[in-house]
């Protein structure tokens, strides 16, 4: 699964692949009842001004370059509101500190899961692989962790965001917090969300090529079948 860290700054391009900026941060909304925030918008850091592109014209996040599904000049920015948290401004680095307000660890890497075509935020990295990854040091980390390296995540659901200038806290008592997997997240948006399956596209994909349901899959094909070193969104036309 990606980590926030692996995002920041890929560069971010409109339709006709022209580089508008490149991802400085990402936004993530509450949806119902899911205890996960769902990433709703990412922050493009541009030269004059920030620009907020909402997820829905966003064509693939987890990639080498993030193309989006129009130009720039036809790009409505996301206008947050008061329950958006800005996943790096406001949760990376922050202190989470445990039942007794006592401090217990910082938040070095945000690990996020896609499940259907959104990205959840799954688990708050607190380890020394996290603080890697952040330093620039992700291939490091992933050696690592391969070996067995140490590694330390908390389920986010068992974690408090409180006001901006004030650090996360703990739900439970740190001895019994817990990592969550992918998959069980997807189990507990399930019951929240349905995925509705519309045309003969959808079916195509799911029953005859499942390799491309997933952004890894669809950006792969057109780097290495098409050799396109930056797939954008009108290849898929011709």
């Amino acid at each position: 699964m990606p980590y926030v860290s692996e995002l920041l700054g890929k560069p971010v391009a409109d339709v006709d692949g022209v580089r508008i900026g490149h991802l400085d941060d990402l936004i993530a909304i509450f949806r119902g009842e899911v205890p996960h925030p769902v990433v709703t918008a990412i922050v493009v850091k541009r030269s004059r001004a920030n620009l907020i592109v909402p997820m829905s014209d966003v064509v693939v996040l987890v990639a080498p370059a993030i193309p989006l599904t129009k130009l720039l000049k036809d790009i409505e920015p996301y206008q947050p509101g008061e329950r958006d948290v800005y996943l790096v401004r406001d949760v990376l680095d922050k202190q989470i500190i445990d039942t007794n307000g006592v401090r217990v660890v910082r938040v070095n890497d945000l690990e996020l899961t896609r499940v259907n075509s959104d990205f959840y935020v799954a688990n708050v990295d607190v380890s020394g692989l996290g603080l890697m990854r952040r330093l620039g040091m992700g291939k490091v980390a992933q050696r690592f962790q391969r070996k067995g390296g140490a590694t330390g995540t908390i389920s986010w659901d068992e974690i408090e965001l409180l006001s901006a200038d004030q650090p996360m806290r703990l739900r439970v008592p740190s001895d019994k917090i817990t990592e969550l997997h992918p998959a069980d997240l997807a189990e507990i948006i399930s019951h929240h969300v349905k995925l509705s399956v519309e045309g003969i596209d959808r079916m195509y994909l799911n029953v005859y090529v499942p390799r491309l349901q997933c952004e890894y899959g669809v950006v792969q094909f057109f780097r290495e079948h098409r050799g396109q070193p930056l797939p954008l969104v009108a290849m898929v036309y011709f």
